[in-house]
């Protein structure tokens, strides 16, 4: 489970990586694979983890091919948190360089950063869960000042609580994030925080979570609340956010809904005026906790995962059995398919070999097919990088925890997909050093 720091735990992780505690103790080690995978950095390969641990999230890419991330925790000064580059050389190998190092006591504090995105300047945003002058967390800007040496700007210092919003999740995203386009460093920037809001909530933290949108302006950037979840059916603790190519915002809350077991969502705008639609709420046996980043599709579809529930959960002994989650797609009424699930995980036994706690959304090829992870279950127990083809068959590409020690990496994050056809993402956890790795998978 990852380690708390002044309070304050990795929203959402620890639920889905409890699902691995259960399932490492249940599954045999075994190698098999469709894929070929490469270690590229394992962390904790410094003293005291300077260089970062628990990197989480996914990465993001520029065009010459360099991988940027962050680790929640690790780094030189108070552990709170580290912005970190990959370099390709020629060789076909990598250089690993710490761009940035966070610290609750310094000049501009912040703990806990969520994955970063880059700009068409290959300027870095992000936000921390915590810290930040105000307490509650903060939304930055990391520019390269020369090749060792990036600066940090803060853009805005959230609350404890109230309005706007308190304590952000997950990175920011901008219209044109879903295709794959970098950011414009112009328009605005949306978000979510898990708490904070106009209206109280069951959380004890003074909010439901809201939406924000964070506008740049000759320099400098204001924030503005444009959603306050109410708690019941439309959700609360929201902790993903994406954007259409048409500016429409779709997330998911991890409680809350019909069924308190989260709710999908749609915020589209008229003018300054944005209005949310329920897409679903999730329960049991239909999947829940919906986590990750929704993917939007053609014709307003979009795919997503959950990472408990699906059809094969039961109850038994006082414990939940087979609830590994599942990827779903939904599709708008009227259309053909009206949302169907292209897999349900633990689909054979309680051992759930084809992984459990899909909870990093998915993404999509040219030809359609899908690509995603599960951060449990598989043959050794630690997760799986799997795909979906256009005809629905599914696939384990790789089973994490393969090589003793889980030198390979265990728990994996989110993914994308290069023009090559590669995989990139990051382990919370394994390693060479146990902090974590990024890691490139040939299918």
């Amino acid at each position: 489970m990852p380690r708390k720091k002044s309070g304050v735990s990795l929203p959402g992780l620890s639920i889905t990586l409890a699902i691995t505690l259960v399932a490492t103790a249940l599954m045999p080690v075994r190698n098999a694979h469709a894929g070929t995978l490469k270690t590229l950095y394992s962390f904790c390969s410094q003293a005291n983890c300077a260089d970062g641990e628990i990197p989480v999230g996914t990465l993001a890419h520029d065009a010459k091919g360099r991988l940027f991330g962050t680790a929640v925790f690790g780094g030189d000064t108070n552990g709170d948190g580290t912005v970190f580059a990959l370099i390709p050389a020629k060789d076909g190998s990598w250089e690993f360089r710490s761009l940035y190092q966070f610290c609750i006591d310094c000049s501009l504090p912040g703990q806990q950063p969520s994955a970063v995105i880059i700009d068409t300047a290959g300027n870095l945003y992000g936000t921390t869960f915590s810290g930040g002058s105000n307490g509650g967390g903060m939304a930055f800007e990391l520019s390269p000042a020369d090749k060792d040496k990036w600066s940090l700007k803060s853009l805005f210092s959230f609350p404890v609580s109230g309005l706007p919003g308190a304590e952000p999740v997950d990175s920011p995203t901008y219209v044109g994030a879903s295709d794959g386009a970098p950011y414009d460093g112009k328009s605005p920037l949306f978000g979510v925080t898990a708490y904070g809001g106009a209206n109280s909530c069951y959380t004890g933290a003074g909010g439901c979570g809201a939406i924000y949108e964070l506008t740049p302006e000759n320099g400098t950037w204001s924030l503005s609340n444009i959603y306050s979840f109410l708690g019941g059916r439309d959700g609360y603790y929201p902790l993903s956010l994406t954007s259409d190519a048409a500016g429409n915002l779709y997330g998911a809350t991890w409680w809350g809904g019909t069924f308190n077991a989260g709710a999908a969502f749609r915020l589209a705008h008229d003018g300054d005026v944005w209005t949310e639609t329920i897409l679903k709420s999730f329960g049991t046996l239909d999947g829940s906790f919906p986590s990750g980043k929704l993917l939007p599709v053609s014709m307003g579809s979009i795919f997503g995962t959950t990472a408990a529930g699906g059809r094969y959960c039961y109850y038994r002994k006082h414990q939940y059995h087979r609830c590994g989650g599942e990827v779903f797609k939904l599709v708008p009424s009227g259309l053909a398919n009206h949302s169907f699930t292209p897999h349900v995980f633990c689909d054979t036994d309680d051992n759930c070999l084809d992984g459990a706690g899909p909870g990093a959304g998915v993404i999509r090829d040219r030809t359609g097919n899908i690509y995603g992870t599960a951060s449990a279950g598989g043959e050794n127990g630690r997760g799986v990088i799997f795909r979906i083809s256009t005809e629905r068959k599914y696939d384990v590409l790789y089973h994490f925890c393969s090589l003793a020690n889980c030198a390979d990496g265990a728990n994996p994050g989110g993914l994308f997909l290069n023009k090559e056809g590669k995989l990139y993402g990051v382990t919370a956890y394994g390693g060479a050093h146990g902090g974590g790795t990024v890691f490139e998978l040939s299918p």
